[in-house]
């Protein structure tokens, strides 16, 4: 019996001690290899240019491989190679930390890892891509070509074969960093541009609102021999009101002394009673004058659009009394308005379509050298306000009615139109959400439309 357990004994010793060499031995080996895979990075170094020997790139490397060597291995020879590494043991922690990372990355995935794969884990970020770019590189012993297929079709953007070697795993790394840095180029570049753009757009935005007021000081210009007239008639005889005041007050001092005769009180009494009516005249005239005034001031306004409910009948009427001394001599007016829902407007804005296609119609009206009708009607049709302008005048001519609202096209004589006003009023009814056609009326002369969206029940 003690024969049989002192055998026993010395069995399980020489067990322990060849155990206890062999765990030696793989130890030791796996020190060979580490430091082989070291001394190749450094060989490798050593005969690369000089310009290159480290990275200078601020791309961080993440790597993910659940085998302790490799991730060693690869962490010590790319840190030798400058290269700033995070490790990873867990392919879910390595998953996270690339969608919650915050500048580009160069991600190392191991393929066959126990809770999450680097295939995996590239498929998720090529379905879902995070918000900063990573170039995804599969390391795997798998050398079939359909296995390397499979790995790119879901997501991968390289791939490098186990074992290792170190000059291939620098080369694909800096195809994926010159990428990512390229990307980043193309982005700043791209930002760059799309603030030009919007600079662009701000500088173009501010030189059409002072085109469309550079037009309405235009039409100004042309009206202004006019409104000189309109205002001056009122002053006239506001003038002259004033004068008879001035020559009859002896006359009403004097019928109102004491000592006054009966043939003074007789004259004060009969000028007495002219006041009230003298009186009127001469608001009527300052009213006249401030209506033309206010109109005027209000139609050269320029800053940004205020669109407010109005009735379109009241623009209409408002753009008809700056015109009133243009169309008076030789244009008959025709209003046929309906009764419209109220249009959101700026209601300079537009006023001042309504000017340009007035002054128009009587500039057509008077090339025919008689006199003309400008008919002007309003209806609700389908929710949408509809405005027709119609004149007596030519008609627009067949080879000019595509190019009307063509920025500087004009039909008439040279130094007469600036070829804007119609391309203005295009952009302002365009601008109010609506449209504006030219046509021929049928019965003859030009016949403008203006379609506008008309206020419906719960707008604001």
């Amino acid at each position: 019996m003690k024969n049989t357990l002192a055998k026993i004994l010395a069995a399980m010793h020489n067990t322990l001690r060849a155990g206890a060499k062999k765990s030696a031995r793989r130890g030791q080996m796996i020190v060979e290899l580490h430091n082989n895979y070291l001394r190749k990075a450094e060989t490798m170094s050593i005969h690369t240019n000089a310009s290159r020997r480290r990275q200078t790139s601020d791309v961080p490397v993440f790597i993910a491989d659940d085998n302790n060597v490799d991730r060693t291995i690869l962490e010590s020879a790319l840190r030798k190679l400058g290269f700033a590494v995070v490790t990873f043991s867990s392919g879910i922690a390595a998953h996270a930390a690339i969608r919650e990372a915050c500048t580009p990355l160069i991600a190392v995935l191991d393929w066959m890892m126990p809770d999450r794969s680097g295939v995996a884990i590239c498929k998720d970020i090529s379905d879902n891509p995070p918000p900063n770019p990573v170039y995804l590189l599969v390391v795997t012993s798998r050398t079939e070509k359909s296995d390397i297929a499979f790995a790119l079709d879901n997501g991968a953007n390289d791939h490098v074969a186990k074992p290792f070697d170190i000059a291939e795993l620098q080369a694909r790394i800096n195809v994926g960093v010159r990428l990512l840095e390229s990307r980043q180029q193309v982005l700043d570049s791209n930002q760059r541009l799309l603030e030009h753009t919007k600079n662009i757009e701000a500088l173009a935005e501010a030189r059409a609102e002072q085109l469309v007021h550079a037009d309405r000081l235009s039409t100004v210009g042309i009206l202004a021999a006019g409104m000189a007239h309109e205002i001056n008639n009122p002053t006239s005889f506001i003038a002259v009101n004033i004068q008879t005041l001035a020559e009859n007050l002896p006359v009403l001092l004097a019928g109102s002394k004491d000592n006054a005769s009966g043939e003074q009180r007789k004259k004060a009494a009969g000028f007495l009673a002219e006041i009230p009516e003298i009186l009127a005249e001469m608001t009527s005239g300052v009213d006249r004058i401030r209506r033309i005034v206010t109109g005027l001031k209000s139609y050269v306004r320029s800053g940004p659009a205020k669109p407010e409910w109005v009735n379109i009948d009241d623009s209409i009427e408002a753009a008809l009394h700056l015109c009133a001394n243009r169309l008076k001599y030789h244009v008959t007016v025709v209003k046929n308005f309906s009764d419209t829902p109220p249009v959101k407007l700026d209601i300079n804005q537009i006023e001042q379509v309504f000017v340009n296609l007035f002054t128009n119609a009587a500039d057509a009206i008077e090339g025919t050298g008689k006199d003309g009708v400008l008919a002007i009607s309003t209806e609700n049709t389908d929710g949408s306000i509809v405005v027709t302008v119609h004149d007596s005048g030519p008609g627009i001519p067949a080879s000019a009615l595509k190019k009307m609202f063509t920025p500087f096209f004009t039909t008439k004589p040279t130094g007469k139109g600036t070829g804007l006003g119609l391309s203005i009023s295009s952009n302002i009814i365009m601008e109010h959400g609506g449209e504006l056609f030219a046509a021929n009326h049928p019965g003859g002369g030009a016949l403008f439309t203006i379609r506008l969206p008309a206020k419906r029940e719960g707008m604001a």
